[in-house]
C-alpha cells in the first residue's frame, strides 16, 4: 500500500485534531474517524511523493513530544491547541503548491 495522503481532520466537540496517513484519496480513512466525531477535514493532501507522507507525519509527532504535547488518546489525536504546530510541520516538509488549505467535503452519502 502506497501512503501518499495526508490529513489532518477535528471533533468539533472534543476540541480534539487528528492527523494521519493514508493511501488513495484518502475518503475512506476519513469516513472512518467521521464516525467517530471528527466532522472536519482541516488537510487532505493527495498524491505525495514517495515517502513523504511518512516522514511528514513523523516530523509532527517529533514536533509535538518536543514541546510535551500529550495525546489526547492513541498517538495521533492532541488538542486542537497544537494545531498550528501540526500545520507547520506540514508547511516545513511538504512542498507548498500543495498545502494550500483547500478541505474537501466529504462525499455524498460518506
Amino acid at each position: 500500500m502506497d501512503r501518499d495522503v495526508l490529513y489532518v481532520t477535528r471533533n468539533p466537540v472534543t476540541c480534539c485534531v487528528k492527523f494521519g496517513i493514508t493511501s488513495r484519496d484518502g475518503y475512506a480513512r476519513l469516513r472512518t474517524h467521521r464516525v467517530d466525531g471528527f466532522t472536519e477535514v482541516l488537510r487532505l493532501i493527495t498524491g505525495l511523493s514517495e515517502g513523504l507522507a511518512v516522514l511528514t507525519e513523523q516530523k509532527i509527532k517529533r514536533a509535538l513530544a518536543m514541546v510535551d504535547a500529550k495525546p489526547m488518546r492513541g498517538r495521533e489525536y492532541f488538542s486542537d491547541e497544537h494545531l498550528a504546530l501540526i500545520e507547520n510541520e506540514i508547511g516545513n516538509w511538504v512542498p507548498a503548491e500543495l498545502t494550500t488549505p483547500d478541505p474537501k467535503p466529504f462525499p455524498s452519502g460518506g
